[in-house]
């Protein structure tokens, strides 16, 4: 979404050069401009860059292409709910990269009561996932969603916030931000060692 508004915002310049100020682009009003499915203030942009010549038919198909490639997950945005997110998107998306992960049940384990996500080998695994977004208030969550351009480390980490939920035990999340996000590097894994990495953790 950022890169598609620094892209639209220098077509409203050249816009502004060409035109002066007939047309209001300003994001003051973009903000407040009525909106209803699938009229926007990206369609209301568009147009008016197409009817004034300021982009080609081309261009806008080339910029149409360009945002479809760089946002293949922004869909992931649009589910609301939390749990719908974690267990439904998260879980199976994960499950689709390491389908080694098996379901948990009391055939595997005994005393399984719910208590996490997925078994293998006789590693438990809970799976925590979110979605990168700005801290701002209004606007949908793919309106806030940020470019593309983490044990025992987790619980030690300064970052590390204890109580996710009111009365959980022995739960907790991290707070990841711009500021900080470099210093979990680390922590990165290609998808093709995903799994190699839960047996090197859930073993040692």
């Amino acid at each position: 979404m950022e890169k598609l508004i620094e892209e639209l915002d220098a077509k409203i310049k050249l816009l502004k050069k060409n035109q002066g100020e007939k047309y209001n682009l300003e994001h003051s009003f973009l903000d407040t401009l009525y909106s209803v499915y699938p009229f926007n203030k990206f369609e209301y942009i568009i147009s008016h860059l197409i009817g004034t010549g300021t982009i080609s038919i081309q261009e806008y198909l080339s910029i149409r292409s360009k945002y479809l490639e760089r946002n293949k997950f922004l869909y992931v945005f649009e589910i609301t709910a939390p749990r719908t997110f974690g267990e439904t998107w998260a879980q199976r998306h994960l499950n689709e990269i390491v389908p080694e992960l098996k379901l948990p049940s009391t055939v595997y384990d005994p005393t399984y009561n719910g208590e996490y996500d997925f078994w293998y080998d006789g590693i438990k695994i809970e799976v925590k996932a979110s979605r990168a977004v700005r801290r701002k208030s209004g606007g949908t969550l793919i309106e806030k969603a940020l470019a593309s351009d983490s044990s025992d480390e987790v619980k030690t980490n300064k970052y590390y916030s204890h109580g996710q939920h009111r009365g959980n035990i022995g739960e907790g999340q991290l707070w990841l931000k711009n500021t900080n996000i470099a210093e979990f590097t680390e922590y990165e894994v290609d998808v093709r060692h995903i799994l190699e990495k839960i047996i090197e953790k859930g073993t040692s």
